[in-house]
Formats: C-alpha cells, structure tokens, sequence
C-alpha cells in the first residue's frame, strides 16, 4: 500500500483549524452568543499556520511528483514523518511541532474550558509562534529532499538502466494494427 506521508505543515494547520473551531462551536454552544467568540490572538494563530502551510507548499513546488521537494513517497507513521525530512528527525521540526504547538494547543484548550472564551495570548507568545514558524520555514528550504523509492518500482528501475528508444519505423508499426510484427 502506497499511503502518501503527512505533512507537519498541514497537520498543525488541521490542529488549529479544529481547535479553534471546535472551541468556537462548545462556546457557542453554552453562551448562545455567536458573535463575541473569536479573538484577534486565535485568527492570529490560524493564520500563522496558514502561511506556514502555504510557504511549505510553495517551497515544496508543484508538478511531477517525483521532482517535487520533501516527498517521501510512503508513509512510515504520522510522528516520523511529520518530524522527519529524508536524512531522519530534525531538531527544528520536533522543537517547532512538539515544544510549540502543543505547548500552546494545550494552554488554549485549558483557557476554554476555565474561562469558556477564547484565550488573549500575550503578543510575545504569539511572536514566539511566529518565530517558530518562520525558523522552520527557512530551514526546511534548506533540508535535503528527495523521493524514497517504492520498493515495487525498484526492481523495475534496476532492470533497465534506460528506457528503449523507439525509432520513427518502431512507432508507425505500433500505431498501426494491420501491420504484423516482426
């Protein structure tokens, strides 16, 4: 089974994402009020992690999958590959999704359910997220990318060292049925 790995960047922006939301339904919920729920310091959040998850697809490049930066190509567990790049864990990633994220997550979870409002991070906490976010950015412009082989395609690879090359006789006999092969 080829399950594709996860993201680090779009597994913290589903965290906040649900997070955020789901503290917004529960407060809703047991106010009635709907309109005085979101703070400026949780749209804060959701967009720090909507940039980074942005920047990390930018960085990662679109097209061919097999060019593109960062693909695994196989999944070996959600910590291993939200912590690792193809060289194994990285520092920045365990620091940026252990150390942050969830410190935070949890001190935004316990003000809810303490003051059933949305927390008022202080500015150099929500800095701090931000720093975080853009450290790892930068770095993982900087991390060693590549495909992991599937292990099916492989011994396939290792058959042929090039594809053959069809010559313009080749191709007309193949595309025309009522020619019989040689």
């Amino acid at each position: 089974m080829n399950k594709n790995p996860f993201s680090l960047s779009i597994s913290q922006l589903a965290f906040w994402t649900f997070l955020i939301f789901g503290s917004y339904l529960i407060i809703y919920g047991i106010t009635g009020d709907y309109a005085n729920i979101l703070t400026r310091q949780s749209l804060i959040l959701l967009g720090i992690n909507s940039v980074t998850a942005f920047g990390t697809s930018l960085i990662d490049g679109q097209g061919n999958e097999e060019n593109r930066k960062g693909s695994q190509g196989i999944s070996e567990g959600f910590f291993t590959d939200i912590l690792s790049d193809i060289n194994g864990i990285n520092f920045h990633r365990f620091q940026k999704t252990f150390i942050w994220t969830v410190a935070i997550g949890l001190f935004f979870v316990l003000e809810v359910i303490k003051n059933l409002a949305m927390p008022e991070f202080d500015d150099t906490l929500l800095t701090l997220q931000g720093i975080s976010a853009a450290t790892y950015l930068g770095l993982r412009g900087q991390e060693q990318h590549g495909m992991t082989k599937n292990p099916e395609s492989s011994s396939k690879e290792d058959n042929l060292s090039e594809p053959p090359i069809l010559t313009k006789q080749d191709n007309l006999l193949e595309s025309d049925p009522s020619i019989p092969p040689n």
